[in-house]
């Protein structure tokens, strides 16, 4: 049952449409990079792929670019969050015969779509990458984190984080709507607090080891290059609190969810 679920619950959020929203997002990415960091892409390839993520450089551009990728990710699970538990509350009860299959069903498919989703956004902006001709000469000094990591871990490790990084972003969206019952308004709360730690550590470096949504952005460890093993610590312990609390509140409020009075 579990399985059928999970699948039930990827095919809903995997629709053709978007999925195109996707590789639009990070189409219009790698263009927006182009076009205002272009003197800086590296020549290598895969250096050339991560420097589509490496944000902020400039917080005011980057900022926006990071909501740009962000925005789909949110949205896509804040309708189907929606629609689940006011339009098909019902018919999950009945096929299900189990709230914490439920629950526990989407939490996969929600951690699942992040890896997917950027998957499909390295692949896109690699592909996008091999077109473009980077004949630039660069001052390796303006970067010298980014230059004195191989080009394979540092894309495993930009990977990885930024994986797990959205993922806690995403539950604490889960956490807002669970709490507050408005997709909207824990939206725009979830995006505060992406917000108000982006500029509190570019403020503030020293305390970057401290802002777990901003260990996914490797602008930030020119600042300060805390040790990987840190931020995965961090991250997973994070993302473990953030599962049981929202677990917590889930069973303290799913009548409510599920508008059974």
């Amino acid at each position: 049952m579990l399985a059928r679920v999970i699948r039930y619950h990827l095919l809903s959020m995997l629709t053709p449409i978007k999925i195109l929203l996707l590789v639009f997002v990070f189409m219009v990415n790698t263009l927006l990079v182009f076009s205002i960091y272009g003197d800086l892409i590296p020549e290598d390839s895969i250096k050339a792929t991560v420097f589509m993520f490496y944000v902020p450089i400039n917080i005011r551009m980057d900022l926006f670019r990071w909501i740009l990728v962000l925005l789909p990710i949110l949205l896509i699970m804040g309708a189907f969050l929606s629609r689940e538990l006011k339009e098909r509350s019902l018919y999950l009860l009945l096929q299900m015969k189990s709230f914490r299959l439920w629950f526990h069903s989407f939490m996969i498919v929600t951690f699942l779509f992040v890896l997917l989703f950027f998957t499909v956004g390295f692949v896109i902006t690699y592909g996008m990458i091999l077109i473009f001709p980077r004949n630039a000469w660069i001052d390796e000094s303006l970067f010298p984190y980014f230059y004195s990591v191989n080009e394979w871990v540092l894309v495993t490790h930009q990977f990885s984080l930024l994986v797990l990084s959205v993922f806690m972003l995403v539950l604490l969206k889960i956490f807002f709507v669970f709490l507050i019952d408005n997709v909207a308004v824990a939206s725009l709360m979830t995006l505060i607090c992406l917000t108000a730690s982006l500029s509190i550590g570019r403020v503030y470096p020293s305390v970057l080891d401290k802002l777990p949504l901003t260990y996914g952005l490797f602008a930030y460890r020119e600042l300060h290059a805390y040790p990987f093993i840190w931020s995965y610590s961090i991250l997973f312990a994070g993302i473990i609190a953030l599962y049981l609390l929202i677990f917590c509140l889930y069973r303290t409020r799913r009548e409510t969810l599920f508008g059974i009075r």
